[in-house]
């Protein structure tokens, strides 16, 4: 996280939100290798979030993907979030 947070305070704060809120509890025990982007879909569909929020969850999850390619702590390929989607995270709810 120190290595590829942004710079902006406020931005970092979010990510580091979404990162400890809802991404570690649900895929943290597991080999980045094992989270799989069906899996990821199906639990956006579970969660009782707003769906601008589950964008944002998913744009930090990208990030980790990218970094680990990055790095090579996974294969260098098309990131699997790219295959999830979230479903009005550009609309507003309200």
């Amino acid at each position: 996280m120190t290595e590829r947070m942004p710079h902006r305070h406020s931005t970092s704060n979010g990510y580091r939100n979404n990162l400890e809120k809802h991404i570690l509890p649900q895929w943290g025990n597991l080999e980045l290798s094992a989270v799989k982007p069906l899996a990821v879909d199906r639990w956006f569909f579970k969660l009782p979030l707003a769906p601008k929020t589950k964008a944002h969850i998913k744009s930090v999850m990208r990030q980790v993907f990218e970094y680990a390619q990055l790095c090579e702590l996974i294969e260098l390929q098309r990131n699997p979030m790219d295959l999830v989607r979230v479903w009005g995270g550009t609309i507003r709810e309200r």
